[in-house]
């Protein structure tokens, strides 16, 4: 009963004038969307002169039997659209990139590096001179994309970037374990997920718990901090263990700065974010395999460790120890693969009739094949 009041109380709060705010046509609307395996959701709201946003409203459904079989790139697109739809949004309203795909097209052609690239991906021409792996670009509309992202000739980056940093609140670190990203996933199998992620290396340390307190999280965080090293910048949500005076007295003591994710706007922890869903994701898929959830976590975090980056084309494992870890993948096929070589390399001996006309090679003389018979030593 108590949970319902609760759950009712935040539901008026949430409508509330405290909260939402009238729609003006003459103010810059922003648009977040999200997109979970199951649905979607979206906020509407102002961008206010002082920078922050202003929820106008907020929409949600579930996805499709169809939809929910798309790829997760499918589904964030599938909430934009429908974003879009739902609030019946102007263009000229929405705080927009200004750069299209056919600027883009135009300045490939004119930088001297993407030209040659683009030639050589059109004709079917090896790119491995360039630094990249065969099957690691495709051309699309005149602009070259490594993967699903669209690499930005150098006249561009700069505008883009600034584009960028007007809705993104970081930058990227310049070392391993600078800015980390905390979330907490679950319940799942009865057990609470504690995800951290390196935003840098992307190296995930993912902890089952069914305690959530400032306590618990603080004694993990020590505990990391000691074999990783105390991190600058630590991202939260507003959950309420993060931001306890317990918390927050813990994070100023050791030094960290302690940002959170804006309260309308969680996709602004997004690198905890993404990691949730992909775990969530492959939990679900073996939640009929064998083993424990515990089991089953750490075959997961193996996976994500040593997964090589699209963008770096290293793992986890590479980035953050300088080499490759082995693992045990390694012994049960490399181990194979060294017996196989092995075996193929080693002595073969041969036996001869005594009297029997043999060739031998002398690399020492004019003449390398000499004719002998062979004797009995």
């Amino acid at each position: 009963m108590r949970c319902q009041e609760s759950f009712d109380k935040i539901k008026k709060e949430i409508i509330s004038d405290r909260v939402l705010m009238h729609f003006d046509p003459n103010k810059p609307v922003v648009l977040a969307t999200d997109a979970s395996p199951t649905g979607l959701g979206a906020i509407l709201s102002h961008r206010m002169p002082d920078g922050s946003d202003r929820p106008i409203a907020f929409a949600s459904r579930s996805l499709t039997s169809s939809e929910k079989k798309y790829s997760q790139i499918d589904k964030e697109a599938t909430s934009i659209f429908w974003g879009l739809k739902s609030f019946s949004i102007s263009r000229n309203q929405m705080n927009t990139i200004t750069i299209d795909r056919e600027k883009i097209a135009e300045e490939t052609t004119k930088d001297m590096d993407y030209d040659t690239l683009m030639k050589a991906l059109m004709t079917g021409t090896s790119v491995k001179r360039y630094g990249y792996n065969d099957n690691e670009l495709t051309v699309q509309d005149g602009c070259i994309l490594k993967g699903t992202r669209v690499m930005i000739p150098a006249s561009l980056k700069n505008t883009v970037l600034n584009e960028l940093h007007k809705v993104h609140h970081w930058e990227k670190p310049s070392g391993p374990w600078q800015r980390i990203h905390i979330d907490f996933a679950g319940p799942v199998k009865g057990y609470s997920l504690f995800i951290i992620v390196d935003a840098y290396r992307k190296w995930v340390e993912i902890i089952p718990t069914k305690v959530t307190t400032s306590s618990w999280c603080i004694n993990k965080l020590k505990d990391l901090f000691t074999t990783f090293g105390v991190p600058f910048t630590l991202v939260s949500d507003n959950g309420r263990q993060f931001v306890s005076n317990k918390f927050e007295s813990f994070l100023k003591n050791t030094g960290v700065i302690h940002k959170t994710s804006a309260p309308y706007h969680p996709a602004t922890n997004g690198q905890a974010e993404r990691f949730v869903q992909t775990i969530k994701k492959a939990l679900h898929a073996a939640r009929f395999g064998p083993g424990t959830i515990h089991e089953q976590l750490r075959d997961i975090k193996e996976h994500l460790l040593r997964t090589p980056s699209v963008s770096s084309g290293k793992s986890p494992y590479e980035l953050m120890f300088g080499r490759e870890v082995r693992t045990a993948l390694h012994v049960k096929f490399r181990g194979k693969v060294a017996r196989q070589t092995a075996r193929s390399h080693s002595v073969v001996t041969r036996k001869f009739e005594i009297g029997r006309k043999v060739q031998f090679r002398d690399y020492t003389g004019r003449d390398k094949w000499n004719l002998a018979e062979s004797r009995k030593s």
